[in-house]
């Protein structure tokens, strides 16, 4: 495995805090990240931090219609965990 679990997360929170959002194409192409859903789980447990999800219609890859993703966005919930001037 090339990333443990920790480090997955980890990108991932930093990718949604740089980018807002995250999907798991986002996931795959930028992070080789296969298993986004996994990550978010390990999230959503995580205290301090919110995640919201929707679905978007995007077209498909080959052009002929659309599909359904879902996008991510994580949010801080408290302001513990942020350094103190």
């Amino acid at each position: 495995m090339a990333h443990s679990k920790r480090t997955q997360t980890m990108a991932v929170l930093s990718w949604c805090e740089r980018y807002g959002s995250i999907t798991t194409k986002d996931a795959i192409d930028y992070l080789g990240i296969t298993r986004l859903a996994a990550q978010i789980n390990i999230i959503k447990h995580l205290p301090g931090h919110a995640v919201t999800s929707q679905w978007e219609s995007v077209p498909t890859r080959y052009g002929n219609g659309r599909t359904r993703i879902k996008r991510y966005a994580i949010t801080k919930t408290d302001n513990s965990c942020q350094g103190q001037n």
